[in-house]
């Protein structure tokens, strides 16, 4: 079958008009300047530009520069960079936390109730480098990396324009230009804000902000063989009015003085120069972003007519480049001019294509395609790496394509000091031999950082015509690390806790934890080791040995307080598991307790021996105020020795699941079961009331060897957010105990209740007031309980 004639000649006119480009120097050079959320501006300046087809020969980036002329340079027009822009949350990215579904299972329920967090680098304290590490941001550049039109595979030349990005070594004190490697990789590293991000490592370097060494590239660019440079100042004098209270300003406006005389040197250097009036804006101010890009494109337009005059006099012609093409097919410039040798003389339009080197899709999906539609299935099922590396036209017509599908030879990671290599490898789910996929790269990323144990991860794929390699970059979390935390209840007072946690004790890593509580009712003492991942297994194991006490009152018919007990529980256990993932876990454990009563007569003191089953699952998008996933903890225990020679079987389960009913609404419901198969004293029976369980009802206003409970919740958010995430909610509870050990209550001990709650998720945790109603039944009359909290409970 014969293929359209415009289509293939096309094509070929396209590579061969390339290829004769590629011995070009730079004649017309733009030099973006850095700027912050000033360099919006540069998008404006690129439209205007491209609207008049100036096509620069090379573009050269500084910090913001950087990301906006990398981006323009891999494909994206400035339509599509004003979308970004405006759709993107930029405040956002400054809240490097990890999401909650991509914690390690046992951290799920324990990261992020700490009020103050200390950390040590060894046993010296660490000073935080920076506000954040500035993975969010990464996560978007290599998102918008990966779904751009080009990709740079040897080089960044191989760019639809040429492109290079300045950093500042500031190990050695010299100035960094990417001209290769991983494009997002070099827009992270090139806008490292000082105290804002922390600096890039690369290699024994730390890499920060270009603008430190050359806030607008025109001498770089001239370096790089430019030969007329037009730069974009998006940089300011020193401005009075602008505040300095913050560390990132203080820096910001110190690197202001110190690039003043050599923003004025880049000025004169350069053949012209756009200057958009943004400089009263600040460079954390992401507000208003369309009025940035307008300012732009009208500075821009106003310097059109020299920018013309300058190139005619230069006798510069404008760019004529298949890259203009956004739909074109992205290939290197070593296939470019292998296909130019090979082409046969005489040789014409293609008849048909072979293609040799797909085992993604079968023969009927790529069978007498063009190169450029095969590569653009590729990257829309997210084979990000997919490449053709060699073209060839036989003198039959015939057009020979070989592709590299982006089959990884080899995952280096760098940057580990104490971690080994092979924890960071069995948490990322592209192995050596499998073909690129964007997606599994992306999950993988988010499992490393989901560990807690590193600040920033980030992947700088290496894609040549011969090889496909990827190198991690991880930066660890400095330990041990020193959590404290505190809140208030008005059922059971004030609490806080301090917790001490070191991740790389000994060869085979894990936590080790040391936690300690007090409270006015509680107190708690626990040492813990947890290996979430036994060496390159699924398994899990954990050791704990732990000391507690709870307190309580008994209450009479009216809900008055008549008697006062205490229960301490010291004991030891252990479990090994295999997990799932980052949602689940099942195991089997053994433990020993002993307890010791005050303030009852029965059975004052006992010890037991168990053994026991467990399981974990958590999928749950957020805490406290989660809108969706769902939680659910269950353990059996067969105690097989104790005191008086009781043997007995204990079974409890926890469930919560949460639905998002519209934008702001959410539906959640939670139950708690327990349940022994024998009449136990106090010690071993369940706890019943409280706000969760049964509003109305004091927390442990009950207690009972066979317990159900359920809540339901429909959730509205208030959308309060400048001081504090605001919910109200409406709640319906239905539950009940028995001292009996029946697997449920008899339907008599069953009771209900109407509440409402509200909520704010603030910096120092959760804080509610919620209002319940436990219903008048025929055993009881009804009663009516306020309950405040104030902070995480632990």
């Amino acid at each position: 079958m014969r293929l359209k004639r415009p289509l293939f000649a096309g094509l070929v006119l396209m590579l061969l008009s390339c290829s004769a480009l590629l011995a070009e120097s730079y004649p017309f050079a733009l030099a973006l300047s850095g700027g912050g959320s000033r360099g919006f501006a540069h998008i404006g300046v690129l439209k205007a530009l491209e609207e008049e087809n100036l096509h620069p020969d090379i573009i050269v980036g500084s910090s913001i520069g950087a990301i906006v002329g990398g981006l323009y340079c891999a494909g994206y027009s400035p339509d599509q960079l004003s979308d970004i822009a405006l759709a993107t949350d930029w405040g956002r990215l400054f809240l490097d936390r990890p999401q909650r579904r991509n914690l390690v299972l046992a951290q799920k329920e324990s990261s992020g109730k700490a009020i103050l967090t200390l950390r040590f680098r060894g046993w010296n304290p660490e000073v935080p480098l920076a506000v954040t590490s500035g993975q969010k941001l990464y996560d978007l550049l290599f998102d918008l990396e990966q779904r751009a039109p080009f990709h740079a595979w040897n080089d960044f030349d191989d760019l639809p324009i040429p492109f290079r990005a300045v950093a500042t070594d500031i190990t050695y004190g010299r100035p960094v230009i990417f001209r290769k490697g991983s494009l997002a990789e070099a827009m992270r590293a090139s806008s490292s804000l000082p105290l804002m991000y922390v600096p890039y490592p690369l290699g024994d370097s730390k890499l920060v902000d270009g603008g430190v060494t050359e806030n607008i590239p025109v001498e770089i660019a001239r370096h790089e063989g430019a030969y007329t440079v037009v730069a974009v100042d998006l940089a300011s004098e020193v401005n009075p009015a602008e505040p300095i209270d913050q560390p990132w300003e203080i820096a910001d406006r110190v690197t202001t003085i110190l690039q003043l005389e050599q923003n004025k040197r880049s000025r004169q250097d350069a053949d012209a120069v756009i200057v958009p009036d943004v400089a009263a804006r600040s460079v954390t101010d992401f507000r208003d972003v369309r009025s940035l890009i307008d300012e732009g494109y009208r500075a821009a337009k106003e310097q059109i007519p020299a920018i013309k005059r300058m190139l005619e006099e230069n006798n510069i012609e404008p760019r004529a480049r298949f890259c203009a093409n956004r739909n074109g097919l992205a290939v290197s410039k070593r296939t470019l001019e292998d296909f130019e040798t090979t082409f046969p003389k005489g040789g014409g339009t293609p008849t048909h294509v072979i293609h040799s080197g797909i085992t993604v899709f079968p023969d009927s999906v790529v069978r007498d395609k063009p190169p450029a539609d095969v590569e653009r299935l590729y990257h829309e099922k997210g084979y990000g790496l997919a490449r053709p590396v060699h073209l060839e036209q036989s003198a039959d017509g015939a057009l020979y394509c070989r592709w590299d599908e982006g089959k990884i030879r080899k995952i280096n990671v760098d940057g580990l000091e104490h971690i080994q290599p092979y924890t960071v490898r069995r948490d990322f789910p592209l192995k050596s031999g499998d073909v690129f996929e964007v997606k599994r790269a992306r999950r993988g990323l988010a499992q490393i950082l989901g560990s807690e144990r590193f600040d920033l991860v980030t992947i700088a794929p290496l894609a040549t015509d011969s090889t496909t390699e990827l190198t991690i970059r991880a930066v660890e979390r400095p330990t041990p690390q020193v959590r404290v935390g505190a809140g208030f209840s008005s059922d059971r007072k004030g609490r806080g806790y301090i917790e001490f946690l070191h991740d790389h004790l000994g060869p085979y890593g894990g936590r080790a934890t040391f936690f300690g509580k007090y409270g006015e009712k509680d107190e708690e003492a626990r040492v813990t080791r947890r290996f979430d991942r036994l060496l390159r297994t699924s398994f899990t194991a954990e050791a704990t040995a732990l000391w507690k006490r709870d307190e309580y009152f008994g209450y009479d018919q009216k809900h008055n307080p008549v008697s006062f007990f205490f229960f301490e529980r010291t004991g030891v256990e252990g479990w090994a598991g295999r997990a799932f993932r980052r949602w689940g876990e099942l195991g089997g454990g053994a433990g020993y307790e002993d307890y010791r009563t005050g303030g009852v007569t029965v059975d004052p003191r006992s010890n037991l021996a168990w053994i026991g089953l467990r399981s974990h699952v958590d999928t749950q998008d957020r805490y406290p105020f989660p809108t969706s996933g769902i939680m659910l903890r269950t353990q059996y225990r067969y105690v097989f020795r104790s005191t008086n020679d009781l043997r007995y079987n204990r079974l409890t389960a926890r469930v919560a699941g949460y639905y998002p009913l519209k934008r702001r609404v959410t539906l959640g419901a939670r139950g708690v079961y327990g349940w022994n198969d024998y009449q136990l004293p106090l010690w071993g029976q369940f706890a019943f009331g409280g706000e969760h369980e049964m509003p109305g009802l004091h927390y442990g206003e009950r207690f009972g060897n066979a317990k159900i409970a359920a809540q339901f919740e429909a959730r509205y958010d208030l959308l309060s957010r400048l001081l504090a995430d605001a919910y109200l909610s409406a709640i319906y509870s239905v539950g009940g105990v028995s001292l009996l050990s029946e697997p449920f209550p008899a339907t008599d001990d069953y009771r209900h209740s109407l509440g409402g709650r509200f909520s704010l998720s603030t910096f120092f945790g959760p804080m509610s007031i919620t209002a319940g109603e436990m219903l008048k039944s025929s055993q009881e009359t009804g009663n009516f309980h306020v309950y405040l909290n104030l902070g995480h409970e632990f």
